[in-house]
């Protein structure tokens, strides 16, 4: 351990830039996304990101952070220059109802897990909730695409070809 840096309560979600220079971490318990400077681990910003933010995945080359947002089953996306949000895209599904499930938010689809693709023009993410992964176009801010999967899907990978 080098340092322990508080950023808010829940942290969980935490991803670096690709240039190595920002750490955007996510607070669920407060709603908030933190964003420190990775030599210093100083908090440079503290942004709203309502309800449940819960992962964090650079996207569109680094110029843009996608959070997921269980409760309000949304992916927030913010520009990291201006650190601001630029939209929220609420991941659609049909869900599955009757069974206990590890996070229950009624009437979402719980968006747990983000990985963006290798160019960054689309999210993937795991709709716990739905059984689901949704396709989200990050320029468009929509959903194109509902995979469905086993139950309640969260971490995803990329994998290489199969030869």
């Amino acid at each position: 351990v080098v340092r322990n840096v508080a950023t808010g309560q829940g942290a969980e979600g935490v991803a670096v830039s690709p240039e190595g220079d920002e750490v955007w971490v996510t607070n669920r318990a407060e709603n908030t996304v933190s964003v420190l400077d990775a030599r210093t681990l100083e908090v440079l910003a503290t942004l709203p990101s309502a309800e449940f933010p819960i992962r964090v995945v650079f996207a569109s080359g680094g110029r843009r952070v996608a959070v997921t947002n269980a409760r309000s089953a949304e992916v927030r996306l913010f520009d990291v220059r201006a650190r601001r949000e630029l939209m929220a895209v609420r991941i659609e599904a049909p869900l599955i109802e009757g069974r206990p499930q590890v996070l229950n938010f009624p009437g979402s689809s719980s968006p747990i897990g983000v990985l963006a693709d290798p160019d960054g023009r689309h999210l993937y993410v795991a709709a716990a909730s739905a059984d689901a992964v949704a396709v989200v176009d990050v320029e468009a801010g929509a959903v194109v695409r509902l995979i469905p999967v086993g139950k309640e899907p969260d971490g995803l990978a990329w994998a290489p070809p199969l030869r």
